[in-house]
């Protein structure tokens, strides 16, 4: 997964097969299960989950790993028994997995009250678990629940080994409320902290876009961020450099510099893109499809190009695997997607309902993640072109 290459998982696929082939017991079938399970193939994962509890019916991790089957189906209510069989199985071992599990399960049928007691109950047994944390304040995020949320970054920052992302969030959370004050404080404390982090370098500049519209902030750090990451060229910061190459691009556009965005929309384009011109071993790599498809898909709709993003937009919200750690009810950004289809046939047809479907589509989206400030910002950038 560090290379971000799916051929290394059907490089790995035969000698898999083969070592099961000598020693089929329930370690190696559930092993089997967990490549098919990075693969999206989740139907041959549960298959081999199932034959792994079958030889060991006390194993708690094949329970947990099938249930994830069923999360990344989108059928969290089957998921639900597997990861509460794995809880009662959890007497002489422990893991924070199936809790953790659980907790996104209730997150997608929206019982959030049941998702937190998870994460409550996770963190008595597992106060270092930075995940558990991540996920707890993720949860209370999409509730709006913004004052808790802080509070339980700051409770984690004491308990984690590495504090980075909870601060972090930390950061996305004063943008979130429009905190601008305790946003350009503590932006200072992490520059202090981290002063050659283009990862916070890029997290400040998305934050001086899409939540407080400020263009002229957002471009001078990302432009120093971008300064940072060509001289560091490792595997470790490649997703960054896409992401500050993608910000770049929409800040100058919001600025009205077209050319200037134009030429870094290409950039972040051509850094998708293998030395034969194609994306698709970036943009189908495996739990990462559908994000990556769709950001692909806007980079060519601010480029004008809206019958190529409408393809993108189409693959997303056709796509049967949702991506990894998302725990909403549905896709926000197949929906997402789909409302800018529409509003694209809308302006070829100069039909003001079909904008308004649009609108109110995006709006849809966005009631699964209301803390969202670049999906925020982009509604309100489609509204007003609508008045």
């Amino acid at each position: 997964r560090y290379r971000e290459d799916n051929s290394y998982y059907d490089h790995a696929l035969p000698l898999m097969q083969e070592q099961l082939s000598r020693c089929p017991d329930a370690y190696h079938h559930n092993e089997m299960g967990l490549l098919y399970l990075d693969m999206d193939r989740y139907e041959d994962a549960f298959i081999h989950f199932l034959k792994s509890i079958e030889l060991a019916p006390d194993n708690l991790y094949a329970y947990n790993n099938a249930g994830n089957c069923f999360l990344s189906l989108e059928r969290p209510e089957e998921g639900k028994k597997y990861f509460l069989k794995a809880l009662e199985l959890m007497n002489a071992e422990r893991s924070p997995m199936p809790l953790n599990n659980l907790a996104r399960c209730y997150r997608m049928l929206r019982d959030h009250n049941k998702a937190e007691q998870c994460y409550e109950k996770n963190l008595e047994w597992y106060p270092e678990d930075e995940e558990i944390w991540l996920s707890y304040i993720d949860c209370l995020r999409e509730q709006e629940k913004y004052q808790e949320a802080l509070t339980l970054c700051q409770n984690g920052l004491s308990e984690v080994a590495h504090e980075n992302s909870l601060e972090c969030v930390m950061l996305r959370i004063y943008g979130e409320t429009g905190d601008r004050e305790s946003f350009i404080s503590w932006s200072r404390q992490l520059l202090k902290k981290y002063p050659d982090n283009p990862v916070i370098l890029q997290l400040i500049g998305e934050t001086w876009l899409y939540a407080f519209s400020e263009t002229d902030y957002s471009i001078c750090y990302l432009e120093k961020a971008i300064l940072l990451l060509k001289k560091d060229s490792s595997l470790a910061f490649s997703e960054c450099e896409r992401g500050c190459w993608y910000l770049y691009a929409r800040a100058q556009l919001a600025r009205g510099n077209v050319e200037k965005a134009k030429q870094s929309y290409l950039k972040y384009i051509r850094d998708c893109q293998d030395q034969a011109g194609s994306a698709k071993r970036y943009e189908s790599f495996y739990g990462e499809s559908r994000r990556r498809r769709f950001r692909i898909g806007c980079a060519w709709w601010f480029l004008g190009d809206y019958e190529k993003a409408v393809r993108y937009f189409k693959n997303v919200k056709d796509y049967r695997c949702r991506c990894d750690g998302c725990c909403l009810p549905f896709c926000a950004e197949g929906k997402i997607g789909e409302a800018m289809s529409l509003l694209y046939e809308a302006r070829k047809n100069q039909n003001k309902e079909q904008k308004m479907k649009a609108v109110l589509l995006y709006k849809e989206a966005l009631t699964v993640m209301p803390n969202d400030a670049e999906h925020q910002y982009e509604l309100r950038i489609l509204q007003e072109e609508l008045i």
